[in-house]
């Protein structure tokens, strides 16, 4: 079962790593759902999310998310959206086969979203805190044809469509893959989060028509309070000042950006919110998108360097959206109260 340290952060609704095994965490009523990161994970359990990513180590870990009650889920056959719920949280999973060549991201992410949100609002969950996106060839296509923005443009159609404001945009992130499908999985709430921008760069919703027919639906970073403990979520972050990329080609200086951005975040969220920030108690949960494996030692010693054991990490295989940059982290802070 459980080791009891992680089995306390899981009774709270609090996130964690573990190295399984898959079959215990999903008997546990302490865990509300699991992400793998390797094809041999596998499991048809709705609380069990199969990335499709590929985890850079010798040990595969999960990604737990804990419950803060009794766990209910399900599958809609007609649709293949899998729910997990308690009394605080719903999470809400869809994948779509992509691998027609056919395929149009625009389209197909519009009408991935419409599910979505209809049955986030039909179980009473009005508002979406954090969603990640995973697709292949993230950055195949030229120009607004490229599969990114063809996501973005109909990820904002759906969003639009329900009338959900900027002001109410979750954090997320948007990666690519191998794996020929098009997932996303979201956790939402009954109430809203409070969102945070970086004042160091453009929020995301208003980037310039240079990087596509509509900018990407997301906010910086997003605080929640649950009953028992505060989550704080850091979207997709990379090598980027204003709106602009920085450090083509230097992966080193790109995770030194990239770290900074993710500093000013934090004090932003401990500033302006009065949220108290992750120590080395209730550390960061990062995970690292390379888009070479060959960048792993060194992004890692920068990381450890730069925070410590502060945090603890899982190193991805993945490409970044915007095809000059090569690394994105993501974070998860919880704070108890």
């Amino acid at each position: 079962m459980v080791r009891s340290s992680l089995y306390t952060r899981l009774q709270c609704g609090a996130w964690s790593f573990s190295d399984g095994p898959l079959c215990d965490l999903l008997e546990d009523d302490s865990v509300f759902a699991v992400c793998g990161f390797s094809p041999s994970q596998m499991n048809t359990s709705p609380r069990f999310i199969a990335t499709g990513m590929q985890q850079l180590a010798e040990k595969n870990s999960f990604e737990l998310l804990g419950a803060s009650g009794p766990v209910r889920s399900g599958c809609i056959e007609t649709s293949g959206l899998r729910w997990v719920e308690d009394d605080e949280k719903l999470l809400l999973s869809l994948s779509l086969d992509a691998s027609d060549s056919d395929f149009d991201y625009a389209l197909e992410t519009e009408k991935a979203y419409d599910l979505l949100l209809k049955e986030m609002f039909q179980r009473g969950f009005n508002y979406m805190v954090r969603v990640w996106n995973y697709f292949a060839g993230i950055n195949l296509g030229e120009g607004d044809q490229e599969r990114y923005r063809q996501f973005c443009l109909g990820r904002h159609q759906a969003l639009a469509k329900h009338e959900l404001s900027k002001q109410h945009f979750p954090a997320a992130c948007a990666l690519g893959r191998d794996d020929g499908s098009l997932l996303i999985y979201l956790v939402a709430a009954k109430e809203p989060a409070r969102h945070i921008e970086n004042p160091q760069q453009v929020s995301a919703f208003d980037y310039p028509r240079c990087y596509g027919p509509q900018s990407p639906s997301f906010a910086r970073a997003a605080v929640k309070s649950w009953s028992r403990h505060q989550d704080i979520y850091i979207s997709g972050t990379a090598s980027i000042l204003g709106h602009k990329s920085l450090h083509r080609g230097d992966v080193l200086a790109q995770t030194k950006l990239t770290l900074k951005n993710i500093d000013v975040l934090l004090e932003s969220i401990r500033l302006q919110h009065q949220v108290s920030l992750p120590t080395l108690g209730q550390p960061l949960y990062l995970k690292v998108y390379l888009r070479s494996s060959g960048d792993q030692e060194l992004v890692a010693d920068v990381i450890h360097a730069h925070w410590g054991g502060a945090v603890n990490c899982i190193y991805l295989l993945a490409d970044v959206c915007r095809q000059e940059l090569d690394v994105e982290i993501d974070a998860v802070g919880c704070v108890f109260v």
